[in-house]
Formats: structure tokens, C-alpha cells, sequence
């Protein structure tokens, strides 16, 4: 019984303390998504909007190729953009910081653009 009793307890120190390190490295992870995201936001923002200014012809007249080459570049940053967002609102879930706003929207716009971006 005595015996017993001393492995449930080192048992439950076993789990308090693992429990522990579960926490800190959750808080660490919680600190290196915002510092990546923030990190990596920045230099996409730039991208996103040099090659907007640059397709609007802000910046002198660019030829179809270079338009198209362009558009890519910006699609493609645009997209990685919207991930790193997702990993954060993943994050936030995980962290159960995610606030809701409901808001009427058109379902069919999303349907078609869902297969736009699906297709």
C-alpha cells in the first residue's frame, strides 16, 4: 500500500512537471508564430504593394510580359499572406483568443470565388 502510494505520487510529479514544460513550450510557440508573422508580413506588405504601384503604371510603362510576370508575383505573395494569416487565427484558436464577428455576406460570390481559386 505504502509502495503504492509513492508511485502515484512520483507519477503525479512526473505529470505536474511535464504538464509544466507543455505550458512554456505552448507560450513559446504562441511567441515565435507572432514574431514570424510579423517578420514575414512586413516584407509581403512590400512586395504586394511595390507591384501594384508597378502594374498601375505608377512607375513608368511596363510591357505585357512584364505585367504578367508581375501579376504573378503578386498572386503568389498575395497568397502567401493570406496562410500566414491563417497560422495565426490557427494560433489564436489554439490559444482560444479567437473572436467571431457575424456579418451578412454574399454566399454566392464566395462559392464562385472558392472555385476560381480551387479550379
Amino acid at each position: 500500500s505504502g509502495q503504492l502510494e509513492e508511485m502515484v505520487k512520483e507519477r503525479t510529479a512526473d505529470l505536474e512537471a511535464a504538464n509544466i514544460r507543455l505550458k512554456e513550450l505552448d507560450r513559446l510557440k504562441s511567441m515565435f508564430i507572432a514574431s514570424m508573422s510579423h517578420e514575414l508580413r512586413t516584407p509581403l506588405n512590400s512586395i504586394i504593394g511595390f507591384t501594384g504601384i508597378i502594374l498601375q503604371g505608377m512607375a513608368g510603362e511596363i510591357n505585357e510580359e512584364q505585367r504578367k510576370q508581375l501579376t504573378r508575383v503578386k498572386n503568389s505573395a498575395t497568397h502567401l499572406l493570406a496562410l500566414i494569416i491563417d497560422v495565426i487565427d490557427v494560433s489564436k484558436i489554439e490559444a482560444g483568443k479567437v473572436e467571431l464577428l457575424m456579418e451578412e455576406f454574399d454566399l454566392s460570390a464566395l462559392a464562385r470565388e472558392a472555385i476560381r481559386r480551387f479550379s
